[in-house]
Protein backbone atom coordinates (compact mmCIF):
# COMPACT_ATOMS: atom_id res chain seq x y z
CA UNK A 1 0.00 0.00 0.00
CA UNK A 2 1.15 3.55 -0.78
CA UNK A 3 -0.23 6.64 0.92
CA UNK A 4 0.07 10.08 -0.63
CA UNK A 5 -0.50 13.29 1.30
CA UNK A 6 -1.01 16.38 -0.83
CA UNK A 7 -0.72 19.60 1.20
CA UNK A 8 -1.20 23.08 -0.16
CA UNK A 9 1.09 25.68 1.38
CA UNK A 10 -0.26 27.90 4.15
CA UNK A 11 -1.73 31.37 3.69
CA UNK A 12 1.01 33.71 2.56
CA UNK A 13 1.67 37.42 2.61
CA UNK A 14 0.79 39.83 -0.17
CA UNK A 15 1.89 42.84 1.92
CA UNK A 16 4.68 43.63 -0.51
CA UNK A 17 3.18 43.25 -4.00
CA UNK A 18 6.56 43.93 -5.58
CA UNK A 19 7.99 40.88 -3.79
CA UNK A 20 8.89 37.98 -6.05
CA UNK A 21 6.20 35.25 -5.81
CA UNK A 22 8.82 32.65 -4.88
CA UNK A 23 9.86 34.66 -1.80
CA UNK A 24 6.45 35.30 -0.25
CA UNK A 25 6.47 34.15 3.42
CA UNK A 26 3.68 32.59 5.47
CA UNK A 27 1.40 34.84 7.45
CA UNK A 28 0.88 34.07 11.15
CA UNK A 29 -2.59 32.84 10.14
CA UNK A 30 -0.95 30.44 7.68
CA UNK A 31 1.36 29.18 10.41
CA UNK A 32 -1.56 28.56 12.81
CA UNK A 33 -3.67 26.81 10.19
CA UNK A 34 -0.76 24.59 9.16
CA UNK A 35 -0.07 23.78 12.80
CA UNK A 36 -3.69 22.62 13.15
CA UNK A 37 -3.24 20.20 10.25
CA UNK A 38 0.12 19.03 11.66
CA UNK A 39 -1.33 18.30 15.09
CA UNK A 40 -4.14 16.30 13.47
CA UNK A 41 -1.61 14.19 11.57
CA UNK A 42 0.34 13.54 14.77
CA UNK A 43 -2.67 12.87 17.01
CA UNK A 44 -4.12 10.39 14.51
CA UNK A 45 -0.76 8.64 14.03
CA UNK A 46 -0.88 9.13 10.28
CA UNK A 47 2.43 7.79 8.98
CA UNK A 48 4.56 10.03 6.80
CA UNK A 49 7.95 8.65 5.74
CA UNK A 50 9.15 11.67 3.76
CA UNK A 51 8.01 15.24 3.06
CA UNK A 52 8.99 16.80 -0.25
CA UNK A 53 8.33 20.51 -0.56
CA UNK A 54 8.45 23.13 -3.21
CA UNK A 55 11.46 25.34 -2.48
CA UNK A 56 9.26 28.48 -2.55
CA UNK A 57 9.42 30.19 0.85
CA UNK A 58 5.74 29.78 1.77
CA UNK A 59 5.72 26.09 0.86
CA UNK A 60 9.00 25.32 2.63
CA UNK A 61 7.85 27.17 5.77
CA UNK A 62 4.64 25.12 5.67
CA UNK A 63 6.58 21.88 5.26
CA UNK A 64 8.92 22.76 8.14
CA UNK A 65 5.97 23.20 10.50
CA UNK A 66 4.67 19.73 9.62
CA UNK A 67 8.11 18.09 9.64
CA UNK A 68 8.88 19.45 13.10
CA UNK A 69 5.50 18.43 14.53
CA UNK A 70 5.65 14.85 13.26
CA UNK A 71 9.45 14.45 13.31
CA UNK A 72 9.82 13.64 9.63
CA UNK A 73 12.57 14.08 7.05
CA UNK A 74 12.05 17.08 4.77
CA UNK A 75 13.62 17.75 1.40
CA UNK A 76 12.86 20.19 -1.41
CA UNK A 77 12.44 19.57 -5.11
CA UNK A 78 12.52 22.47 -7.55
CA UNK A 79 10.10 20.60 -9.83
CA UNK A 80 7.32 21.40 -7.33
CA UNK A 81 7.44 25.12 -8.19
CA UNK A 82 5.27 26.47 -9.68
CA UNK A 83 3.54 23.15 -9.24
CA UNK A 84 1.68 21.72 -12.18
CA UNK A 85 0.22 18.27 -11.59
CA UNK A 86 2.44 16.67 -14.25
CA UNK A 87 5.51 17.95 -12.39
CA UNK A 88 4.14 16.66 -9.08
CA UNK A 89 3.63 13.22 -10.61
CA UNK A 90 7.24 13.19 -11.84
CA UNK A 91 8.45 13.85 -8.29
CA UNK A 92 6.21 11.09 -6.93
CA UNK A 93 7.30 8.59 -9.57
CA UNK A 94 10.96 9.27 -8.80
CA UNK A 95 10.63 8.12 -5.18
CA UNK A 96 11.97 4.72 -4.14
CA UNK A 97 9.30 2.13 -3.46
CA UNK A 98 10.71 1.58 0.03
CA UNK A 99 8.92 4.80 0.97
CA UNK A 100 5.33 3.86 1.74
CA UNK A 101 3.91 7.25 2.71
CA UNK A 102 4.86 10.49 1.03
CA UNK A 103 3.78 14.09 1.60
CA UNK A 104 4.01 16.64 -1.19
CA UNK A 105 3.80 20.32 -0.18
CA UNK A 106 3.02 22.48 -3.16
CA UNK A 107 0.90 25.04 -4.94
CA UNK A 108 -2.26 25.49 -6.91
CA UNK A 109 -3.24 24.71 -9.58
CA UNK A 110 -1.38 21.39 -9.33
CA UNK A 111 -2.47 20.30 -5.86
CA UNK A 112 -6.14 21.01 -6.55
CA UNK A 113 -5.91 19.25 -9.90
CA UNK A 114 -4.56 16.14 -8.18
CA UNK A 115 -7.28 16.21 -5.50
CA UNK A 116 -9.86 16.61 -8.27
CA UNK A 117 -8.47 13.64 -10.20
CA UNK A 118 -7.73 11.32 -7.27
CA UNK A 119 -10.39 12.03 -4.66
CA UNK A 120 -13.35 14.07 -5.84
CA UNK A 121 -14.04 15.15 -9.41
CA UNK A 122 -16.43 17.84 -8.16
CA UNK A 123 -13.70 19.40 -6.03
CA UNK A 124 -12.55 22.72 -7.46
CA UNK A 125 -10.26 24.45 -4.95
CA UNK A 126 -7.99 23.18 -2.16
CA UNK A 127 -7.70 25.98 0.41
CA UNK A 128 -4.40 27.03 1.92
CA UNK A 129 -3.15 24.43 4.42
CA UNK A 130 -5.68 21.99 2.95
CA UNK A 131 -4.67 18.33 2.85
CA UNK A 132 -5.70 15.44 0.66
CA UNK A 133 -4.89 11.89 1.75
CA UNK A 134 -5.06 8.99 -0.68
CA UNK A 135 -4.11 5.36 0.00
CA UNK A 136 -3.52 3.17 -3.02
CA UNK A 137 -3.62 -0.59 -3.40
CA UNK A 138 -0.14 -0.90 -4.89
CA UNK A 139 3.45 -1.35 -3.78
CA UNK A 140 4.97 0.97 -6.40
CA UNK A 141 4.67 4.73 -6.85
CA UNK A 142 4.57 4.41 -10.63
CA UNK A 143 1.30 2.44 -10.37
CA UNK A 144 -0.52 4.91 -8.10
CA UNK A 145 -2.46 6.77 -10.83
CA UNK A 146 -4.10 3.54 -11.99
CA UNK A 147 -4.25 1.65 -8.69
CA UNK A 148 -7.46 1.18 -6.73
CA UNK A 149 -7.94 3.74 -3.97
CA UNK A 150 -8.26 2.09 -0.56
CA UNK A 151 -9.24 5.32 1.16
CA UNK A 152 -9.44 9.03 0.45
CA UNK A 153 -9.92 12.04 2.65
CA UNK A 154 -9.79 15.84 2.42
CA UNK A 155 -8.98 17.90 5.51
CA UNK A 156 -9.05 21.66 5.85
CA UNK A 157 -8.08 23.79 8.84
CA UNK A 158 -11.72 24.90 9.21
CA UNK A 159 -12.79 21.28 9.59
CA UNK A 160 -10.40 20.86 12.52
CA UNK A 161 -11.54 23.78 14.71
Amino acid sequence: MKTLYILRHGKSSWEQPEENDFNRPLLPKGQRRTQRISVHIKEHNLPVDLIISSPAVRAFETAKIVAQEIDCELITDENLYPGFSSDIWEVIFSQPDEIDSLMIVGHNPGVTSMIHDLIDSSFDWLPTSGLGIISFNTNTWIQTPIADRISTKILTPKMLK
